[in-house]
């Protein structure tokens, strides 16, 4: 039974139909692996900025320890001084 003229071209619509669903899919797939990539190195960037953080904070920490230090030690012997 061969396919009226009417058939065939429904048939060759709904293969270009699919042929652009295929189209848009691919495309959508290439937006999501772009949208990871992405992701992935906003996710490296956040964990090298708490390692700096945690650096940042030692270093204030340490800072605030001398400071501290430095003022009672300044504090002592001007009391000791004044005796």
């Amino acid at each position: 039974m061969t396919p009226s003229k009417e058939q065939c071209l429904n048939h060759t619509g709904v293969v270009q139909k699919l042929n652009n669903n295929d189209r848009r899919l691919q495309n959508i797939e290439t937006t999501v692996n772009k949208i990871d990539e992405k992701v992935d190195l906003l996710n490296q960037y956040m964990e090298g900025q708490k390692s700096k953080d945690k650096l940042k904070n030692i270093f204030i920490g340490g800072f605030i320890t001398v400071v501290c230090g430095g003022v009672i030690a300044f504090i002592s012997s001007f009391i000791s001084r004044l005796l």
